[in-house]
């Protein structure tokens, strides 16, 4: 399951595997143990049950999901941005099954040229020819074996390095 802030650090959105986005108010920005209110949540069971990860465009105007009960990542629109409660589905998925039965953890590049999906031991690169538009997206044919027990990865906004945690060690790749 994976987790997101806003990028003002007072939202936190995370995804619960039977469908369900939730967005949760912190008592204090970027301080996780001040406290949480949950004000919304987004049910995606129409498109994916078996929700892994999330990612939003950075300007909270779009949100992205993963699961696998289908391996496809899917596209939301908000009218408000970072507001969960206003969103509303694209009709624009994006099938990952080629390179993962298992996506797990997504995560965009700032410009929204590019995402990283997880999958199993692997991080799969994705290209987008229009930026944050999912309908414009193929597979890169660029991978990475993480090895067995990583857990997430992150792209830094300049898009040039990766982080990921295997086995609870922190590991920075250059892209």
């Amino acid at each position: 399951m994976q987790s997101v802030l806003s990028a003002d650090g007072t939202e936190v959105y995370s995804v619960r595997s039977v469908g369900i986005v939730y967005q949760s108010t912190l008592g204090t920005a970027y301080e996780l143990d001040s406290g949480w209110t949950t004000v919304g949540t987004f049910d995606v069971t129409s498109q994916e049950t078996s929700v892994k990860g999330i990612a939003f465009k950075s300007d909270g105007t779009k949100m992205y999901i993963v699961g696998n009960a289908t391996d496809a990542v899917y596209q939301y629109s908000l009218s408000t941005p970072w507001n969960i409660t206003t969103a509303s589905y694209d009709s624009v998925s994006f099938s990952t099954t080629s390179q993962t039965y298992a996506p797990a953890a997504l995560s965009f590049t700032a410009n929204g040229l590019h995402f990283y999906l997880q999958g199993g031991n692997y991080i799969y690169q994705y290209t987008l020819t229009s930026a944050w538009d999912l309908s414009t997206a193929s597979y890169s044919s660029n991978s990475i074996d993480m090895g067995v027990g990583f857990v997430g990865a992150s792209v830094t906004d300049s898009g040039t390095k990766l982080f990921t945690c295997p086995s609870g060690v922190a590991k920075e790749y250059t892209i």
